[in-house]
């Protein structure tokens, strides 16, 4: 009788996963804890697997990178994660917005993500920081930067990651 350890670790995976894929792939239902296991296990997104976007393979790796680094931005602010740096000026956060704005008016819709991604981090600790009497202005500025990352998501086709940006812009 063959014992456990006799298997390769190829031939354990493919005994312990193959069920549970094999019913994924019938659509026999499955839990949602299975369904974010197999999409890490892929190294895709659910909203992939769900249908909601395209695979991201046919994206060039920079352009793949920025919108990982972009999605990271828009859920970690909006959960209150990495905001406790020193956030800029006012002015200097505006000037980082328009440039990024006119990147992105500009067509570069990469560069534009590249930008984007960390002001919404400085936005987000400019608010949390600011004085009740400025935060109404902080606010516009972090949803000005939420808006603009949900335009260069929808750019790529990140429907779900333009949703929340779009969803976070509406909540400041």
């Amino acid at each position: 009788m063959t014992q456990w350890s006799d298997y390769t670790t190829g031939e354990r995976i493919k005994l312990l996963s193959v069920p549970t894929i094999r019913k994924a792939e019938r659509d026999l239902g499955g839990s949602l804890q299975t369904l974010l296991k197999v999409s890490a296990a892929l190294n895709t997104d659910v909203s992939v697997i769900l249908g909601q976007q395209a695979p991201r393979r046919a994206m060039r790796g920079a352009d793949r990178a920025m919108m990982r680094e972009l999605s990271r931005a828009v859920h970690d602010t909006a959960a209150g994660v990495g905001v406790d740096t020193v956030p800029p000026t006012p002015s200097e956060l505006a000037g980082v917005l328009t440039a990024a704005w006119e990147t992105y008016r500009a067509g570069d819709f990469v560069g534009s993500g590249v930008r984007i991604a960390p002001a919404l981090r400085e936005a987000a600790a400019a608010l949390r920081s600011a004085p009740p009497d400025q935060r109404g202005a902080a606010a516009g500025i972090l949803a000005d930067a939420y808006r603009l990352a949900a335009y260069v998501a929808n750019q790529f086709g990140a429907r779900d990651l333009a949703y929340a940006g779009i969803g976070h812009a509406q909540h400041q």
